[in-house]
């Protein structure tokens, strides 16, 4: 259950995510404190919930969690911006890998059975020490790269950035998978009046399988939701939205207009601002995705769209070295710094997933490097020839062998594969003529 959404200055710098399964005394006690409680309930989450925050602390009570140290650690050691700490029983105290997580990962670590006395004085203190530490975000850095460059499209982002983060309007950002949307979409966020407010992420790809992320859209645009709780100053930034459903997209369309009948009525109006990005430019996305219309011009008042890194490939050694940065503090390695034969394998590749591939080839890199130096052979690429097959190829095989799929579970029967993929009559003639896929009437011949 999603709870405590309203504005509040106070609440924004005392933040506590938790990762555990319990409905202890001890996490109401925390609520009752005007600390922001975060339940984390699917560990995927976990990156998205502690991106750019700084004054926060994350919770991990091992004596009462779903989630395996193992997978704990691993997000402990991608998000060493927040304050970690722990609970746990004294006999867990004598396990080694709970010895080595809490020395290498946690500020501290509280035994249970937890006495109320103890607890809040132990939390005060270490919300404190997030504000005398203060862990700088590494992502400050890489939006400031995100904005810097010298081609045309980058130039021409940052300019519009700049003229859209003080306004109230909902944005619409597009660009390729790997981009750092998401990035872009909190720097929005925290460049307006809206940072003293919530924000928050619900992924569309996950509305279907995720209880959390349908929680926190219900929590923000149902009808319940809106005739009980008016929201102020909230952002909330709807992430891969070609993917969001149907019936939720009417759900975000009768809220919109629900909204403007309290304004034309006077009454007090919830005041959401809504970020959306999308890897699908806007034609294809209502064209072919079939995204409602009227919904998309009520998200899309002002569209950011971000280039690839083969649009800006002067900046890729830029990102390279921000990313090698960060990684060395992070592994144990002898490596320091790239070869001066690194551009030239830098520039030769497209990297069709751009940022998201870059950061991944780097890590391994200095992982697999054997010297100080980083060269050309410790990169994992694949050949050019392979790259440039995968941007024109592997999209519309796995296209046709949906479309294969689909026509085969329905007996060939067009227009129910086609209801069954959710695109209209039209869209799956023409893709089925796209791929030579030869209908017989409203039947695909055998």
């Amino acid at each position: 259950m999603i709870v405590n959404h309203q504005a509040n200055v106070k609440k924004v710098n005392k933040k506590v995510v938790i990762l555990s399964s319990s409905n202890d005394s001890w996490v109401l006690l925390l609520e009752r404190n005007n600390y922001d409680v975060v339940r984390c309930k699917d560990i995927r989450e976990l990156d998205t919930i502690l991106e750019d925050e700084t004054n926060c602390i994350c919770i991990a009570d091992l004596t009462n969690c779903v989630f395996s140290l193992a997978c704990i650690t691993t997000k402990a050691m991608n998000n060493q911006h927040v304050r970690w700490v722990t609970i746990l029983n004294k006999e867990q105290l004598d396990v080694d890998v709970v010895r080595s997580f809490i020395g290498k990962f946690c500020s501290d670590y509280f035994l249970s059975p937890i006495v109320d006395g103890q607890f809040m004085p132990f939390i005060k203190h270490q919300m404190g020490m997030t504000k005398i530490t203060n862990n700088k975000n590494p992502k400050d850095l890489l939006i400031k790269l995100l904005l810097s460059g010298e081609s045309k499209k980058v130039k021409r982002l940052k300019d519009l950035v700049r003229r859209v983060s003080s306004s109230d309007v909902n944005i619409f950002i597009t660009g390729e998978n790997g981009t750092k949307k998401q990035s872009l979409a909190r720097y929005l966020w925290h460049s307006s009046g809206r940072k003293y407010g919530r924000f928050f992420t619900i992924d569309c790809d996950l509305l279907l399988t995720s209880s959390t992320q349908r929680d926190i859209f219900y929590h923000y645009f149902s009808n319940s939701a809106k005739n009980t709780e008016n929201f102020k100053n909230e952002t909330v930034y709807l992430k891969n939205l070609q993917s969001l459903p149907q019936d939720f997209q009417l759900k975000l369309l009768e809220f919109f207009n629900l909204d403007l009948k309290s304004r034309l009525r006077l009454e007090t109006q919830n005041d959401i601002k809504i970020i959306s990005s999308s890897s699908i430019q806007p034609d294809t996305l209502l064209n072919e995705y079939q995204f409602n219309k009227e919904l998309f011009y009520k998200l899309n008042i002002f569209h950011l769209d971000v280039p690839s890194l083969r649009e800006r490939s002067e900046d890729i050694r830029k990102f390279a070295q921000y990313f090698l940065d960060i990684h060395l503090n992070k592994i144990n390695t002898m490596a320091v710094k790239f070869s001066e034969d690194i551009d030239k394998l830098l520039l030769s590749y497209p990297w069709p997933n751009n940022l998201i591939e870059l950061e991944n080839q780097v890590k391994q890199a200095v992982i697999s490097s054997e010297g100080p130096v980083i060269t050309s052979d410790a990169f994992l690429l694949p050949s050019t020839k392979c790259a440039k097959r995968s941007l024109k190829s592997i999209k519309d095989e796995a296209e046709k062998d949906i479309l294969l799929s689909a026509l085969h579970l329905h007996h060939g029967q067009v227009m129910s594969a086609a209801k069954d993929l959710g695109i209209s009559r039209a869209t799956m003639y023409r893709l089925l003529s796209k791929h030579q896929i030869l209908p017989d009437g409203d039947r695909i011949r055998a």
